[in-house]
């Protein structure tokens, strides 16, 4: 990825998480957030996502409850967002990207590592809107 969109992308991650809730940034002081490209193949392949741009965000580590349910069990617990999906799924129909929906898919992907964080599965945070 160019260091340009790299710069501009990490720029809207902080923006949100400036206008988040104290009570979000305080969790994230407990489970570090981290921004990657695109995730690693093994990654991919675990979680059987074919293409590097089909996942915005991951979970890793042991969640609050102590249940282990997700990939990457080995790993620290942290949440990982992907430059390269997050901005795929921000593009409007002209294929260009909106920095508003940009915005909210950020925040809407934080939420809901924060959830696997919390020991929620992936039918509790559907059921959610995440």
């Amino acid at each position: 990825m160019h260091p340009r969109k790299r710069d501009f992308f990490d720029k809207q991650v902080r923006r949100v998480l400036s206008r988040m809730p104290e009570k979000v940034r305080r969790m994230l002081d407990e489970v570090p957030l981290h921004v990657e490209d695109a995730p690693p193949s093994w990654l991919r392949h675990e979680l059987g996502i074919g293409h590097p741009l089909g996942l915005l965000g991951c979970f890793s580590g042991v969640p609050l409850d102590g249940i282990l349910r997700r990939s990457g069990n080995g790993l620290p617990t942290m949440i990982t967002l992907y430059r390269g999906g997050l901005i795929a799924a921000s593009r409007d129909r002209e294929g260009r990207l909106d920095k508003e929906i940009l915005l909210e898919q950020i925040r809407t992907t934080i939420l809901h590592e924060l959830g696997h964080y919390h020991g929620m599965t992936e039918s509790d945070l559907e059921t959610l809107g995440y």
